[in-house]
């Protein structure tokens, strides 16, 4: 049923989870193709050219890619989408991969990829934290202890 005017998609298992690969694309690559998140995190910071940086400089673009994240999260969380918080997490441990320093492009493309990474985890804890089940109480916990260090 729904609120007026609101439409549901109806998607299969495949569809859903190539749907969360290419919201974790967006976020720490700003490349469209989306596929594989295996090595998202290493990936972001590899040679972009000028249509990525306008995506991942895009806000209104990465503001709605993190908030469809928190709501697919919201709903998906803890039994599906579990490597959504820790290839989060992890991006946001890198620092940037040039070794004789990193170029003006470089440095912008590294602090967008970052508050993008930010804006989405800040979206996806917010709508986490709202949920009131105790199996989502636990899995806020754990959250908090495997990822308090890093």
């Amino acid at each position: 049923r729904g609120k007026p005017g609101q439409m549901r998609v109806f998607l299969d298992e495949t569809t859903k989870a190539h749907v969360r690969s290419c919201l974790i694309s967006v976020s720490l690559t700003g490349r469209l193709p989306c596929g594989d998140t295996t090595n998202l995190a290493m990936r972001s910071t590899e040679a972009f050219g000028a249509e990525q940086l306008e995506i991942i400089q895009d806000s209104p673009l990465q503001t709605n890619v993190a908030a469809l994240t928190a709501t697919i999260a919201r709903m998906d969380l803890p039994t599906r989408f579990q490597e959504l918080i820790p290839t989060l997490v992890s991006s946001l441990s890198q620092t940037p991969g040039s070794q004789e320093g990193p170029t003006t492009m470089q440095e912008q493309v590294f602090r967008a990829i970052r508050l993008n990474v930010l804006t989405t985890l800040e979206s996806v804890l917010a709508e986490v934290s709202t949920k009131r089940l105790l199996i989502d109480r636990k899995y806020r916990n754990s959250i908090a202890v495997a990822h308090l260090g890093q």
